[in-house]
């Protein structure tokens, strides 16, 4: 294994795509997980290792504004967290977005994002938890107690360039990890992005003020997203796009050393990948072998697949876009049956099961980042 393995390089056999045909390490044979609908009307989300084991997800309101919710593990006990925290001197802005919730792995407090109070009314599309423009890194106890900003994201709705997403405790419970767009590009549409590290006092949550900068490319413009540590908190995953493909790479915290995990996959969009609680495996959300007109998000198609932890013995675990299967009907979505585009997910502890949201093509939900969450059990 290179220290970096070139992407570009790793890219070139990607024509096969193109021509139909499925990739080597790619099987896509019929996986027999099975699939069950949670929740409806839902968002990005994190499932809790620990305790009551509840999940967390943002969901979009009737005010068009994302909130986070809690819910048992098995879809009952809704909740919504973030309303009753917002307002206020101290609280969070009223009528702005909030999502994109992760447990601390200690079980008392939740990290989610949420946008600037003073971001204009127009610009709200783009500061939804799917894109993260001028949102700041907040935490709060489940409880509903100890909200607090711990990074405070620069700029202003003049020089809109910033963005946050996905933010991801370590296993340890010491650090927290985002992706963040610093500025714009003219080599790439979706701006310049780099990964940050920063530390974390469970006893006494402070203000991030100067956080681990990581540029995987230095000198390329990429979009980058953040997914996770690793158990043994010694590696990071994260998605890099640019040029009409999307990778799941991954990076060893020591020495910078990368790894793209999926090479083969030039014009494929792979995104929202995860490691199993021993660490063994990955799930992520493919279009392999689906649609995917470049340049466009609406008509993307993604499954859940799942792989090794070092990339190798790819499948495909879920058919949400295939019309007729088990899978699709799970998800009720008969309007736009051939729709589905999986993103997060998230593993029980045992790693037998993880949770998944599917941004389906209902009418209701093609502002990006909403649609039934599904519980997939592994064979």
């Amino acid at each position: 294994m290179r220290t970096i393995i070139d992407r570009r390089t790793a890219l070139a056999g990607g024509a096969a795509v193109a021509a139909g045909l499925m990739l080597p390490g790619r099987a896509a044979a019929q996986s027999g997980a099975s699939v069950s609908l949670l929740i409806e009307n839902a968002g990005h989300l994190d499932w809790k290792k620990s305790g009551d084991e509840k999940i967390a997800f943002d969901r979009r309101a009737i005010d068009t504004y994302f909130d986070v919710w809690l819910a048992n593990s098995d879809g009952s006990g809704q909740v919504d967290f973030t309303t009753p925290l917002s307002g206020g001197l101290n609280g969070l802005p009223l009528l702005k977005h909030k999502g994109c919730p992760a447990f601390h792995p200690g079980g008392e407090w939740i990290a989610f994002q949420a946008q600037k109070p003073f971001l204009p009314s127009h610009l709200d599309l783009y500061a939804n938890p799917g894109a993260g423009l001028l949102n700041d890194l907040w935490v709060a106890r489940q409880n509903g107690t100890g909200l607090k900003k711990i990074f405070d994201i620069p700029g202003g709705f003049l020089t809109n360039i910033n963005a946050l997403l996905h933010p991801h405790f370590n296993h340890a419970g010491n650090k927290v990890y985002w992706a963040q767009r610093i500025a714009n590009s003219d080599t790439s549409d979706m701006g310049k992005w780099v990964l940050k590290i920063g530390d974390f006092n469970e006893a006494n949550p402070q203000l991030i003020t100067d956080p681990l900068v990581i540029d995987p490319f230095p000198g390329e413009d990429h979009f980058y997203e953040s997914h996770g540590f690793s158990p043994d908190d010694q590696h990071i995953l994260f998605t890099v796009g640019s040029a009409g493909n999307f990778d799941i790479w991954r990076m060893r915290l020591s020495d910078g050393e990368l790894e793209n995990l999926t090479p083969a996959s030039d014009g494929v969009w792979d995104e929202h990948s995860i490691y199993s609680p021993d660490g063994s495996k990955i799930v992520w959300g493919s279009s392999q072998g689906l649609t995917w007109q470049e340049g466009l998000f609406f008509d993307l198609e993604t499954e859940f697949w799942l792989m090794d932890a070092d990339g190798s013995n790819k499948t495909q675990l879920t058919y949400f876009s295939t019309p007729g299967h088990p899978h699709n009907a799970a998800i009720g979505n008969p309007q736009y049956p051939n729709i589905s585009a999986c993103a997060d997910s998230a593993w029980n502890a045992a790693g037998t099961q993880f949770v998944g949201l599917v941004i389906t093509g209902n009418p209701l939900t093609l502002q990006r980042g909403t649609g039934p969450i599904v519980k997939v059990t592994l064979p």
